[in-house]
Formats: C-alpha cells, sequence, structure tokens
C-alpha cells in the first residue's frame, strides 16, 4: 500500500514580503539615515565654529600678551620724555662755540653728550619725536594753546610749539602742545609723501633744531 508524501508547492517554498510593509520599512530607514546625517553635519558645523571661536581667542591672546610687553614701560617712558624736554632745554642755552675755557667747553660737550646717548636709548625703546611747527592742527596729534592771526600761513597751521608730540610704537605718548593760526588762506590738502619724506627719526629732529639754535645764536 503506497503512502501518499505532501510535496511543497512553490507557495511554500518562497513567499514574498507584502510590498507595502517593505517599502514603509525602507523609507524609514532613509529618514533616520538623512536625520542622523543632519545630526552630524550640525556637530560639524558647530566643532567648526568652537575651533575658530578658540583660534580667535589665541590670536586675541597673543597680541595682548605682545601689547602688554611692547607698551609695559609707558608710564615710565612718560616720565622720562619730561626730562628728555629738560635736556633739549639746556642744549637749547649752551653756547653755540667754544669759549676759551676748558671746564666750561668740556662740560657743554658732556652735556650734548648726555644729551644724544639719551635721544639713542630713548629711540631703541620705541619712542619717536614728532614735529607739529608748519603742519596743519590735528585733534588727535595736538593740543591747541592759543589761536593767534597769522595771514602768511594757510588756516589752522601750527606756528608755535611751547611742548612736542612722542610716540611710542604706534601709540601716541604725549601731544603737542601748539599755537595755530587763523586768518590766512584755506589749507590745501598736501600731496602724498615720497618714501624719502618718511618721517624723521627723534635724533635726526632734535639735530636739525640744535643746528637751528646754533645759526640763530651764531
Amino acid at each position: 500500500m503506497s503512502q501518499e508524501t505532501d510535496k511543497p508547492t512553490d507557495d511554500d517554498i518562497f513567499l514574498p514580503a507584502d510590498e507595502d510593509e517593505g517599502s514603509d520599512a525602507l523609507a524609514a530607514v532613509e529618514a533616520e539615515l538623512a536625520a542622523a546625517r543632519q545630526e552630524a553635519e550640525q556637530f560639524k558645523l558647530l566643532a567648526q565654529r568652537k575651533a575658530a571661536d578658540l583660534e580667535n581667542q589665541r590670536k586675541r591672546h597673543l597680541k595682548e600678551r605682545a601689547d602688554d610687553q611692547q607698551y609695559a614701560t609707558e608710564g615710565v617712558i612718560k616720565d622720562m620724555v619730561g626730562v628728555l624736554d629738560d635736556l633739549h632745554r639746556a642744549v637749547e642755552h649752551l653756547p653755540a662755540d667754544a669759549t676759551g675755557i676748558a671746564e666750561v667747553d668740556n662740560m657743554v660737550q658732556g652735556v650734548r653728550l648726555v644729551h644724544r646717548k639719551f635721544v639713542t636709548t630713548m629711540e631703541r625703546r620705541g619712542v619717536t619725536s614728532l614735529s607739529a611747527v608748519g603742519t596743519l592742527f590735528d585733534p588727535q596729534m595736538h593740543e591747541a594753546l592759543q589761536q593767534l592771526a597769522d595771514d602768511t600761513v594757510p588756516e589752522g597751521t601750527v606756528i608755535r610749539e611751547f611742548q612736542r608730540a612722542y610716540k611710542l610704537h604706534d601709540r601716541l605718548l604725549r601731544p603737542a602742545m601748539v599755537v595755530v593760526a587763523t586768518g590766512g588762506p584755506s589749507p590745501v590738502a598736501p600731496p602724498a609723501p615720497e618714501e624719502e619724506d618718511a618721517p624723521a627719526t627723534l635724533g635726526e629732529v632734535i639735530e636739525v633744531a640744535e643746528e637751528s639754535v646754533d645759526e640763530a645764536e651764531g
């Protein structure tokens, strides 16, 4: 007697998944992937901003540190500029020629030498002198003590200087105390300075001033 065996049908061997369920699952995975990518991009942008902030903070710290080192002696140099003014005035009143008295001549040469050494030392520390006479009044650089009528120069020209201006590196250390002309023609903008017209050093300015005083006294 033969026993009938149940054979698997094709439907039993392969049962395809429901297409709608598969589509929903795929869409869910893609949505999660898109959300993860968006979150990763946000974290990336945040990390970039933090890195930029840290770099800017580092640069600010380095600049502040450099400024502290560069201008650490500003208070002391301000006091020394007053001493330099006294030396300038002393040199201006020294005799232009030798007196014939050895002690006096030696003293004159000694004062000039000290003055020159002082000027050189200040230059090495970044101090520059700014002559105001003949320039137009600049409220950022000059402080007007008086106005005088003078039609020989343009309106607003500095015609006298009571106190010279000084800079420490790029920072104004002290403004110039000046007298400003009134009544002259309107000022004309000066042409752009050439390289050879660069601001003189403190030593050069003092040397020119000394020569002018010597010529006047001679």
